[in-house]
C-alpha cells in the first residue's frame, strides 16, 4: 500500500518557516554530534596525560547543554518565543569563562 500525500491548500508562510526551521535544527545537531564526536576522540589520545586540574566544569557544562538543549526543544515545542531567546544561559556562560580562567591562571600553558 503507498501513501500519497496531496496537498489541497497552499502553505501559508509560518508553515514554510517551521519546516525550514526543522530544516536547520538537523543540521546543527548534527554538527553538535560531530564536535561531541571529535572532543571524545582527542579526550581518549590525551587520556594518560596527567591532568591540570580536577575535571569540575565538565559534568556543569553537560547539564547546562542539556538545559540548552532542552529549552530549545520546549521553547520550538510550544512555540514560546520567550523561551527560545532567554539570555540565562548566555550570562552564565560568560561568568563561567571568567571563573574558568581565574582558576587556570596558576598552571602553566
Amino acid at each position: 500500500m503507498s501513501s500519497k500525500w496531496r496537498p489541497t491548500q497552499q502553505p501559508a508562510a509560518s508553515d514554510l518557516r517551521t519546516v525550514m526551521s526543522v530544516v536547520h535544527l538537523g543540521v546543527e545537531l548534527e554538527r553538535m554530534g560531530d564536535y561531541a564526536e571529535g572532543i571524545a576522540k582527542l579526550c581518549l589520545r590525551i587520556y594518560q596525560e596527567p591532568l591540570l586540574k580536577p575535571l569540575i566544569d565538565i559534568p556543569r557544562m553537560s547539564d547546562l547543554a542539556l538545559t540548552m538543549l532542552n529549552e530549545s526543544r520546549q521553547a520550538f515545542a510550544e512555540r514560546d518565543e520567550f523561551l527560545a531567546r532567554s539570555e540565562r544561559v548566555g550570562r552564565f556562560l560568560a561568568g563561567a569563562d571568567v571563573s574558568r580562567r581565574a582558576r587556570l591562571a596558576p598552571y602553566p600553558g
